[in-house]
């Protein structure tokens, strides 16, 4: 378990691009949405209604999320595309906490549906 724990901190900052043209910050991903609250006085907890200003190749995202949620909807596939591997079981995980979450015993990874024969799911 501590080299899943080594490969989260070792993970390599990338460029915040939560509105892009007025942050150059390299932030390492499990970071990002304290550095969005912090630089960019976004609320990062509770209920407030946030409107995601980051950046990509498709424009500015938009989509509103719970303040609460941000963390999660930054480091997702939707925009990080964080993507990280328990050295201990194989599993993978999309997000740092629900990686996070697993090395702390709080969740078992989900088994796989093995599907076989036509008609079964």
């Amino acid at each position: 378990m501590a080299d899943a724990r080594s490969a989260i901190r070792a993970l390599a900052p990338v460029q915040c691009m939560w509105d892009p043209g007025h942050c150059s910050e390299l932030v390492k991903p499990q970071d990002m949405y304290l550095h969005i609250g912090n630089a960019h006085q976004v609320p990062t907890s509770g209920l407030p209604k946030v409107v995601c200003r980051w950046s990509g190749s498709g424009g500015t995202c938009g989509d509103t999320v719970q303040a609460s949620s941000l963390r999660k909807h930054i480091t997702s596939k939707k925009h990080l595309e964080t993507k990280v591997k328990c050295y201990s079981c194989g599993h993978v995980y999309a997000r740092l906490d629900a990686l996070k979450d697993h090395l702390l015993g709080r969740v078992q990874p989900k088994r796989q549906r093995i599907t076989g024969g036509a008609g079964k799911k």
